[in-house]
C-alpha cells in the first residue's frame, strides 16, 4: 500500500527536526552556561561539529551570545531574543506534532478501512515509540489480530504489516516487502520511505 508524500511535508519535516534541536540546544546552554561542545553534543544528540554549526548560527542571529573564559573554554548565554526564539520554536513544535498525529491517524484508519476490506486478520506493528502507539489507538476501532513486533521478527505469518519504525524505517521495509507482498507493507507517508 502506498501513500504519497510532497515536497512540502518533507521540508516541514526537516524544519521539525532542526527546531527540535534548536530548542535542546537552547535550553542546554540555558541550564550549564560553561557546558562544553562535546558535552552538548551527546547532550543533544548530534555531531560534534553540528553542535559548533549551531552554535555559530544562534551567535549570528543574535540567540546566544559567548563569553571567553579561558584561552580554550567559552560560556555560552541565552540572550533574551534566543528566549523569544525558543518559546516560539516549542510552540511549532507542538503545533507539527499535532498534525504529525492527526495525519498519522488518518493514515493509519486508510489503512485499517482497506485491510479489513481485504479480509485482514493478523497484523504485525513493526517498530516501538509514538508512532506504534498511534497506530494502536486507531487499530481498537477495527477487529484484528495485532502484534507489536521487533525489527527483527519474522515477517511472514501476517497478513499484513505497519512500520512503525521511526529509527530505520527504509530498511525495515525493504525487508518486509521481502517477506510479504508490496501492496501488504504500509508505512506513512511521514516516515519517507523509498519504493
Amino acid at each position: 500500500m502506498k501513500l504519497d508524500i510532497n515536497l512540502s511535508a518533507f521540508e516541514r519535516s526537516r524544519a521539525h527536526v532542526e527546531n527540535e534541536v534548536m530548542v535542546r540546544l537552547l535550553e542546554h546552554v540555558d541550564e550549564n552556561p560553561q557546558v562544553s561542545q562535546r558535552a552538548l553534543s551527546t547532550q543533544v544528540g548530534i555531531a560534534f561539529g553540528l553542535v559548533n554549526t549551531y552554535l555559530k548560527r544562534s551567535v549570528e542571529k543574535g540567540w546566544i551570545r559567548v563569553k571567553n573564559i579561558s584561552p580554550k573554554r567559552y560560556a555560552y548565554f541565552v540572550t533574551p531574543q534566543g528566549m523569544i526564539e525558543k518559546t516560539r520554536m516549542v510552540k511549532d513544535y507542538m503545533s507539527h506534532s499535532l498534525s504529525l498525529f492527526r495525519e498519522a491517524r488518518a493514515q493509519a484508519d486508510v489503512f485499517f478501512t482497506e485491510a479489513q476490506q481485504r479480509g485482514y486478520q493478523t497484523i504485525a506493528i513493526v517498530g516501538t515509540g509514538d508512532l506504534a502507539e498511534i497506530i494502536q489507538l486507531v487499530a481498537q476501532a477495527y477487529i484484528f489480530d495485532l502484534h507489536l513486533v521487533s525489527v527483527d521478527s519474522d515477517l511472514k505469518g501476517y497478513d499484513a504489516v505497519f512500520i512503525a519504525d521511526l529509527h530505520d524505517p527504509q530498511t525495515v521495509y525493504d525487508r518486509a516487502i521481502k517477506a510479504l507482498a508490496a501492496e501488504r507493507v504500509f508505512a506513512l507517508g511521514v516516515l519517507h520511505i523509498k519504493r
